[in-house]
């Protein structure tokens, strides 16, 4: 948990299973922080399936930060990155109180000047082959805040909802979409891209959580009930991240998306892997014994695993 401690990644609530199956039928709508590095999930919290994404934000943060602090203490950097949904003055003002590094994903709103500065712009800064950016502090008049932004224009092949380029560029000039970020890491264009692509890292940890540990099931019609099952399943899997950790897991190189820090495994491939070997029960001097067929790779394993447990 030391080398995860570094950075905490908000994720975008995920909307879990109705009771009856149906994909519009009322749910819940769970907030959860997500370790990056070593896809534990720090914090879960569940809500009814019709609150705006952001609400409840301030109190989840504030209590995942507490118990980070608490068990690294302040000299640790956090760092977390969001969706345009928790781009809002009272999160922004509580992590830069927390000392806490954010990249948050900032909404394409009417309110803010930020297609203005983008008709604007006659030079962007190459970030990949078809991803260009600039840079700007952004005034937000409404907040009484004053913001550093980074804008990019990503060139796709095909008209989108995420266009408007249409009514500021002649269509010669192809198709964009647009984005932009708020943050106050001390990343240049190129890298603070690289960081918010990483946040589709998580997708991964969700997709097993709901597949594995059946956190998209809804048992039954009492909120209390359906609240405690997502919260035992939250602890099944980080069991299953912590065993791994512990024995199987290989470190590998740190990228710009600042990921996964091991190599992992998914619960259906450790099942496969450690469980389902095929063998016979049989008994020997009056003793059950389980035989596998001879394996050295399956028996050296074993033993790995078993030398690092006793370790």
């Amino acid at each position: 948990m030391g080398a995860a401690a570094g950075f905490v990644e908000q994720a975008e609530p995920r909307r879990t299973s109705a009771p009856s199956g149906h994909r519009k039928d009322p749910s819940y709508y769970p907030l959860v922080a997500h370790v990056a590095q070593t896809g534990h999930i720090l914090e879960l919290r569940n809500r009814p399936g019709k609150v705006h994404d952001s609400r409840g934000a301030v109190r989840f943060l504030c209590q995942a930060v507490a118990v980070l602090r608490a068990r690294f203490g302040r000299r640790v950097p956090l760092e977390c990155r969001m969706d345009a949904a928790f781009f809002q003055q009272d999160i922004l003002r509580l992590l830069q109180r927390l000392a806490v590094g954010y990249a948050i994903k900032v909404g394409l709103w009417h309110w803010l000047p930020l297609k203005e500065l983008v008709a604007a712009r006659r030079r962007w800064r190459r970030v990949s082959a078809d991803v260009g950016a600039f840079e700007t502090v952004l005034s937000v008049k409404q907040w009484d805040l004053k913001l550093r932004v980074v804008v990019y224009r990503k060139r796709v092949a095909h008209r989108t909802r995420k266009n408007f380029q249409l009514d500021l560029f002649s269509p010669d000039d192809g198709h964009f979409e647009y984005s932009a970020v708020t943050t106050n890491l001390a990343l240049r264009p190129k890298a603070l891209w690289q960081f918010m692509v990483g946040r589709g890292a998580q997708e991964k940890t969700l997709a097993e959580l709901k597949s594995e540990f059946a956190l998209d099931t809804v048992p039954t019609n009492h909120y209390g009930a359906n609240s405690a099952w997502q919260q035992l399943s939250i602890p099944a899997y980080n069991v299953s991240r912590g065993f791994q950790l512990a024995t199987l897991a290989t470190p590998q190189r740190r990228g710009r998306k600042r990921t996964f820090s091991f190599q992992l495994r998914s619960k259906r491939t450790l099942r496969f892997l450690l469980i389902a070997n095929a063998g016979r029960l049989t008994r020997i001097a009056g003793r059950k014994v389980l035989r596998l067929a001879h394996s050295p790779p399956t028996q050296q394993l074993y033993e790995r695993i078993a030398q690092r447990l006793a370790a």
